[in-house]
């Protein structure tokens, strides 16, 4: 079975291949340093952080069957009122088709 971190690496893969890209993944969470709670990222931010052509895009992804939590949906309607580009992928195709959508790969 495909998972969500498999997706992720596919789909870094991809990104980073184009022409004029940069790509990161970026991690949210949490960590004990041993004394105390230590939480890093942004709530609902996205998996994928991308520039493309001076397009700002973040890349959620999940697996068919995943579920975007209600700080991914908040995220993604301030990235697109913003003027960015918030994808919710479940494949490299569904990243490369959106892409074509806004004029940015081939």
């Amino acid at each position: 079975m495909i998972t969500e971190s498999d997706i992720q690496a596919l789909i870094l893969i991809y990104l980073t291949s184009l022409p004029d890209t940069y790509a990161q993944r970026q991690n949210t969470g949490a960590a004990h340093d041993g004394r105390r709670l230590v939480r890093y990222g942004v709530p609902g931010q996205a998996d994928i952080l991308c520039c493309m052509k001076g397009r700002f895009i973040e890349v959620e992804v999940k697996t068919k069957t995943g579920r975007q939590s209600d700080a991914q949906k908040q995220r993604e309607r301030n990235i697109t009122k913003a003027g960015g580009i918030y994808i919710l992928a479940r494949s490299v195709e569904d990243v490369r088709d959106r892409l074509r959508e806004e004029r940015l790969a081939a």
